[in-house]
């Protein structure tokens, strides 16, 4: 019968003959997390409890369980109650605001998340492992700058792979392509399963209009986290620009289940449906775009568009002249304009008008780019 026995459990047999041993204690609760048994991992804790073992270490524990369970506002609750005693020792405390962080980050109270890391490394700076979530955070409270920023101000010693990744998807939304591009290869050198330099990577490779390097890196990053609407949405690009617009389809689908407020996915699913001439959906897309941000010239443009695709010749005028104002140099207004010109009407030249203005619009962000440095 011990034969059938894991690692976690054997170790709870060592703890239930040495209950107050807290080392053994935590080894039993990191190798029942492991084995993804937060169950045992209760058990351990029942057995140190009955022994007297001091009640801020099960309490931690125990968040470390709720954690495990995804039940982020319980972890976060027991945390903040460790976190309230005024003698707890710093190393403890940093330990436990790295935690709260994680909770906070997970219940996607990002900016929450980003204070308490940035707290525990006032107390504990030489912490690797707090960077990459701190630039996490950031980026997605909406503020990529401000995780640039703390790239930039972070000591050598804290500068994982991990973090240089995330850090290269921060300055890639910032348009800093090149340095985004760099950080991404430096750490897929040493981390390759890091999904945002896998990101950054794909996304560098299709304005390059190399889409077929892409799709692997993407396929990779979805396989390690395929829950992660980011991912998805470049993936769908990705498939978008090889010409497989049902599989382009399907993952803009799944970007959109937790990739809400992005406007680039559902300007990019809004293509595809063009692609398709389901124009109805295709505006609904775009008019989803609109409403999270109406400044935005290629939500405008697309609109063009569909209009100039059927015939509505004066209001794809207006929405091109909207277009261009908000960005001078967008590809979706210039296809439009194109079609009230009569240059694209077939299915063979909508494609090559499509790759010849892609093909200007990445020149045009290359050129940008390297004014920048």
């Amino acid at each position: 019968m011990n034969a059938k026995l894991t690692p976690a459990d054997r170790l709870l047999v060592m703890l239930r003959s040495d209950p107050a041993n807290e080392s053994l204690l935590q080894e039993c609760m990191a190798t029942a997390f492991a084995e993804k048994r937060p169950a045992l991992g209760r058990e351990a804790i029942e057995v140190a409890r009955q022994a007297g073992v001091g009640a801020s270490l099960l309490d931690y524990l125990r968040a470390q369980v709720f954690m495990n369970e995804h039940r982020w506002p319980e972890a976060i609750s027991l945390v903040n109650g460790l976190l309230s005693s005024t003698d707890m020792p710093p190393a403890n405390r940093a330990t436990a605001l790295f935690t709260l962080g994680l909770a906070l980050f997970h219940s996607g109270s990002f900016t929450a998340a980003a204070e308490s890391f940035e707290r525990g490394l006032q107390i504990s700076p030489d912490q690797p492992s707090v960077l990459p979530w701190l630039l996490r955070s950031l980026h997605q409270s909406g503020d990529p700058a401000a995780a640039c920023e703390a790239w930039r101000l972070a000591p050598d010693s804290v500068r994982s792979a991990e973090a240089a990744g995330v850090a290269g998807l921060a300055f890639f939304d910032t348009n800093d392509h090149e340095q985004a591009a760099a950080l991404a290869a430096a750490c897929l050198a040493q981390h390759p399963d890091c999904i945002e330099a896998l990101v950054v990577k794909a996304a560098d490779d299709l304005l390059r209009g190399d889409a077929a390097a892409a799709s692997p890196m993407l396929e990779r990053a979805v396989a390690l986290n395929p829950g992660d609407g980011r991912v998805w949405s470049t993936f769908a690009t990705a498939q978008l620009a090889r010409g497989d617009v049902d599989g382009a389809l399907a993952a803009y689908e799944r970007a959109t289940q937790t990739f809400t407020e992005h406007i680039g996915t559902w300007s990019g699913m809004a293509w595809a449906h063009i692609i398709r001439r389901d124009f109805a959906s295709a505006r609904r897309c775009l008019e989803r775009a609109m409403a999270i941000d109406d400044r935005f010239g290629e939500t405008h443009g697309g609109l063009a568009v569909i209009c100039a695709l059927q015939d509505q010749r004066e209001e794809a005028g207006r929405l091109i002249v909207t277009a261009r104002r908000l960005d001078p140099e967008g590809f979706a207004w210039r296809y439009a304009q194109a079609l009230l010109d009569g240059e694209a009407r077939d299915a063979q030249s909508l494609q090559r008008l499509a790759s010849r203005l892609l093909a200007s619009r990445r020149q045009l962000q290359r050129r940008a780019n390297q004014t920048l440095h």
